[in-house]
């Protein structure tokens, strides 16, 4: 992205030596200005706000420059950032800045940017026993800060309530997916009503689990009166609807 402004002093300088019909370069050879630290750093926060995938509000942008105020020959002011790739991810992020003139490059200078997100976190607000089912009353959602985003961690409600642990959860942890798991909605060697419709007839009996089964998945049941295996889609946690 490039941020560009003329210099006005020396266009009006130009101007007016024109119409004294003196050739502008000639005299305004050894004129300059200034490009000051604190416009570098406003202009790659511009820069980096206009590339970063995030919402504005998501994240923080502070950009590490120490350089010293740059003399630079009177005209077009150019600035030039430039990144390696794409914006992906936060942390350090270093830039390339080509300063120019008039389209030439005057000065090249690098800068290093330090990108912070926020985000919200699960948390676990006690100790959660291996298989036990997440509550509401369980968990909180924390509000962080941080220079990487959380890979393998919940980051939403939905993510964890209702689901089963694999293994102890600590207090005031965040919950990594891989510890969880959606617990069967029918266990293994359950009662259950297997129902069978066609159009208006609807024909019931009872069954058992043969394994543990998941909504709107198949599970096998064995028909309790004909001893025979069926299969059905689990509809809740007392009912099969057999397929044929």
């Amino acid at each position: 992205m490039k941020f560009r402004s003329t210099n006005k002093k020396a266009f009006i300088a130009g101007a007016f030596l024109i119409l004294l019909g003196i050739s502008p370069p000639a005299w305004s050879a050894g004129l300059q200005q200034t490009l000051e630290p604190e416009r570098i750093i406003k202009e790659a926060q511009g820069y980096l706000q206009s590339h970063l995938p995030w919402d504005k509000d998501s994240y923080e942008v502070s950009v590490l420059y120490s350089g010293k105020p740059m003399e630079l020959p009177v005209g077009e002011l150019e600035l030039d950032f430039q990144a390696p790739g794409k914006l992906l991810q936060p942390g350090r992020v270093p830039l390339a800045l080509y300063v120019k003139v008039n389209q030439v490059v005057a000065k090249r200078v690098r800068l290093t940017a330090l990108v912070t997100v926020n985000y919200e976190l699960v948390k676990t607000v006690r100790r959660i026993a291996r298989g036990e089912v997440i509550e509401p009353e369980d968990v909180t959602l924390e509000r962080v800060k941080a220079t990487r985003l959380p890979s393998r961690l919940a980051t939403r409600l939905d993510d964890v309530l209702g689901y089963e642990t694999r293994r102890e959860l600590k207090v005031g942890r965040g919950i990594p997916m891989t510890s969880l798991k959606k617990p069967p909605l029918i266990s293994k060697g359950a009662r259950v009503t297997l129902v069978v419709s066609r159009g208006t007839l609807r024909i019931t009996t009872a069954g058992k689990a043969n394994e543990d089964g998941y909504r709107d998945n198949l599970v096998a049941v064995t028909n309790m009166q004909t001893r025979k295996t069926v299969y059905g889609r689990v509809v809740d946690a007392n009912t099969v609807e057999v397929v044929f």
